[in-house]
C-alpha cells in the first residue's frame, strides 16, 4: 500500500495492518468512543464478530502496556509493566473475558500501565470475538521503551497450527517477521 493523500487520515494503528494484509484490501478505521465503559466495548466487539462470517478480518491496534511518561530507552521492561503483561496474557490464555474488561477497577497496575485507555480498548475488542475452535498465537512479545508492551496475538480458526509472515509479506517490519507461535 502506497500512502497518499487519499490515506492521509488513517493512523499509525491502521497503515500498519493495511501494509501487512496486501494491496487491494479495503481498510476501514473505527473510532472509539472514549466515553463509554470497557463492557460498551466488549459488548461492540461481540456485536461485530457477526462479519467474521462474511469473511472481515477485525484488526485491534493498541498496546498491553503504553505510559510514555515513564519510558526509558535502552532500559530493560520496569517490573510493573512486565507484571501487567503478564497479568493479561494469562486472562486471555485462560479466557477470562470479564476480568479484562473489569481490569481498570480490579488491577492495580492498570493506571501505571494505561494513563488513558485509548491503548487498552482495542484488545476488549478482539477478545470479544474469540470463537470455540479459536487458535490464539502469540507473535511478538517484545517490549519498548522499557514500558510499552508491544505482545500481539491472532486469534482464529487456523486450518494450520502457525502462520509465516516474511519480511515481504510484512513490508520489513521487524515485529511483524517470523513464525507465529506461543512465546
Amino acid at each position: 500500500m502506497t500512502y497518499s493523500k487519499q490515506h492521509r487520515n488513517l493512523k499509525s494503528g491502521t497503515m500498519m495492518p493495511a501494509i501487512f494484509i496486501g494491496h487491494g484490501n479495503p481498510v476501514l478505521q473505527l473510532s472509539l468512543d472514549i466515553d463509554q465503559d470497557p463492557q460498551f466495548h466488549f459488548d461492540l466487539g461481540r456485536a461485530l464478530s457477526s462479519l467474521r462470517k462474511k469473511g472481515v478480518l477485525i484488526l485491534g491496534s493498541g498496546n498491553m502496556t503504553h505510559n510514555l511518561s515513564q519510558l526509558s530507552p535502552g532500559e530493560r521492561p520496569t517490573k510493573w509493566a512486565l507484571s501487567f503483561d503478564e497479568d493479561l496474557k494469562q486472562a486471555i490464555d485462560a479466557e477470562e473475558d470479564q476480568k479484562l474488561v473489569h481490569c481498570k477497577e480490579e488491577n492495580a497496575l492498570y493506571a501505571m500501565a494505561h494513563p488513558s485507555d485509548e491503548h487498552y480498548l482495542p484488545l476488549l475488542y478482539l477478545i470479544a470475538q474469540r470463537q470455540t475452535g479459536d487458535t490464539l498465537r502469540y507473535f511478538n512479545a517484545d517490549f519498548d521503551l522499557s514500558t510499552i508492551s508491544m505482545r500481539s496475538f491472532i486469534s482464529a480458526p487456523w486450518r494450520s497450527a502457525h502462520y509465516e509472515c516474511t519480511a515481504r509479506d510484512c513490508g520489513g517490519h521487524r515485529y511483524l517477521r517470523g513464525e507465529f507461535g506461543s512465546r
